[in-house]
């Protein structure tokens, strides 16, 4: 390297070192002027003016929450002659879930409508009411459907609800019919022996068959709820006298055993009572002995909940 170029060279060193000299002298005198320093004291009217602010910050930010908090109750409110069904407003006549559908309505709710699972048929001086305020204490539900029949034995008077849903179930696939009922004494103060009970319309190789429930009640009471599973108890079958009549009945596993395959069927002929009636499933109430007593005969029913190894379905009346 010729001896001009080295030396610019090192004059450009002598002036990088002689700036990080110099930049580290101006630091350090800085330090030092700012250690000596002394903050002023806050005056009363600066400490005074700094907390009003801090208070109005703290204002604005209560408003804003406050606007927050109002915007999210108009989102989560309905109008007055609405109801909230998950995030959505829904008018109050209609239906979120099937358990919204009660009393003549009782079903399933679809789409925010009430597709009643019942149809009622009555004879002679049988009625079927829906009441909003059963007597007691209903389980499940507020109200009822109320069962009249006349004078027993009410062989002539029946009330029945029939459910046309359950055409095609296996009887062998029935693991719960459960209801809960109330029966009113009767005029002489005595209580029937027989309450309200359930009947299906089946169907087995071509074979039309009816079975209807024996509705123990264990004691039979009066004024107050009871509640029974007819698919736990037994049955008897009008067309087929020879294997369940009604002084021997059978349980549905005797039945399904005896006639494999059986399954709920729609009756195939009208009642002229109700000739849309058809329902398979039904509860019912007369027509068969209730046994002892005189004058009307009035029984309550809230809720009946039909049970498969698929689930359960709750109708609340």
């Amino acid at each position: 390297m010729d001896s001009a170029r080295f030396d610019a060279i090192a004059r450009r060193m002598t002036t990088v070192q002689s700036r990080r000299l110099a930049l580290q002298v101006g630091a350090a005198g800085l330090v030092a002027l700012l250690g000596e320093a002394t903050i002023a004291p806050e005056t009363e009217g600066a400490k005074q003016t700094r907390k009003q602010k801090q208070r109005q910050r703290k204002k604005k930010e209560e408003r804003r929450e406050e606007r927050r908090e109002r915007k999210q109750e108009r989102r989560n409110s309905c109008e007055e002659n609405e109801k909230k069904c998950g995030d959505a407003c829904i008018s109050v006549d209609s239906c979120c879930t099937s358990e919204d559908c009660t009393g003549a309505a009782a079903g399933f709710c679809d789409n925010n409508t009430c597709e009643p699972a019942f149809q009622t048929c009555t004879n002679a001086d049988g009625t079927v009411e829906f009441v909003a305020a059963a007597p007691g204490n209903p389980p499940l539900s507020k109200g009822a459907v109320k069962f009249t029949v006349g004078p027993d034995p009410a062989v002539d008077d029946w009330a029945h609800l029939r459910a046309a849903d359950f055409a095609g179930l296996l009887i062998a696939d029935i693991q719960k019919l459960e209801y809960s009922t109330y029966a009113e004494p009767l005029v002489d103060t005595s209580c029937p022996t027989i309450g309200p009970y359930m009947a299906l319309y089946t169907e087995q190789g071509g074979t039309d068959h009816i079975l209807v429930s024996v509705p123990v009640r264990t004691p039979a009471l009066c004024n107050t709820w009871q509640t029974i599973d007819a698919a736990d108890q037994e049955w008897w079958m009008p067309f087929d006298t020879g294997f369940a009549p009604q002084n021997d009945p059978k349980t549905l596993a005797e039945i399904a055993t005896q006639f494999p395959g059986m399954t709920i069927r729609n009756a195939l002929t009208t009642d002229n009572q109700c000739p849309t009636a058809l329902g398979g499933l039904r509860l019912e109430y007369g027509e068969f002995p209730g046994g002892g007593g005189t004058g009307d005969a009035v029984a309550y029913v809230s809720y009946l909940t039909v049970g498969t190894g698929d689930g359960e379905a709750t109708f609340l009346f």
